[in-house]
């Protein structure tokens, strides 16, 4: 039996699920923020390092002797540690992000489920399967999109290498670039791999067409079209 209190219910209960999506919207934009700072803040350091360095350099030893050399590999091996902490970050904050959309389409789902006017004006599917960050093994040789995970990717890469030529020469250097990129791709896509939605954790699998109530073409017959949503 239905119950009667279901229709007095369902205004406040959408009035929840909107805040609840405005919530959820807030916070993947906070995410997004804080991953932009966290990177920004990383290159920042690397660069002043970086010139520290020139500078210690154009002067010689500037009478450190032996020390300029520690100082120099030192310097290095602790911005490999906190490029490695901040890809980490980043990559949580990825798998993160995505949480936060596919909770804002399972929310969408309500609403498309009780009204078929609304699914044509979705622009993101209504569903809580995708969007998923994945690494495909093809991207390897890839900057991929070149965003903040790429660049700090490629920046350790470039420190390890420093690190390499420092220790060994330039030519090994090279090859511990391509090491670190492997490594660091590898890493990445085990940490994805690892950060996708469990089976139980997904409520409403599949995209518009797969609902329960096919979807009426509009009344002017033109095609209603809808961005898939990313995978990556």
């Amino acid at each position: 039996m239905n119950d009667p209190k279901e229709h007095e219910r369902r205004p406040e209960s959408e009035t929840f699920l909107i805040e609840e999506y405005k919530h959820v919207l807030e916070s993947f934009w906070r995410s997004e923020e804080l991953g932009e700072r966290r990177v920004n803040f990383f290159i920042t350091l690397t660069t002043a390092v970086v010139a520290a360095f020139a500078a210690l350099s154009a002067k010689g030893d500037a009478g450190l002797g032996e020390k300029a050399d520690l100082i120099f590999i030192y310097g290095l091996l602790s911005m490999l540690v906190f490029g490695g902490m901040t890809l980490a970050r980043i990559i949580r904050r990825n798998l993160e992000s995505h949480k936060y959309i596919r909770a804002a389409g399972r929310i969408r789902r309500y609403f498309a489920d009780r009204d078929e006017q609304v699914r044509f004006h979705l622009y993101f599917e209504p569903r809580d399967d995708k969007p998923i960050r994945k690494k495909e093994w093809k991207d390897i040789i890839s900057v991929g999109t070149g965003g903040l995970l790429e660049t700090v990717a490629l920046v350790n890469s470039l420190i390890f290498a420093a690190l390499i030529a420092k220790w060994m020469t330039w030519p090994v250097g090279l090859i511990g670039f391509v090491v670190a990129w492997i490594a660091q791709f590898i890493y990445v896509k085990l940490r994805y791999e690892a950060g996708k939605p469990k089976k139980e954790e997904v409520r409403f699998p599949g995209n518009l067409s797969s609902l329960d109530h096919p979807i009426r073409e509009p009344e002017n017959g033109c095609e209603a079209n809808r961005p898939a949503a990313l995978d990556s």
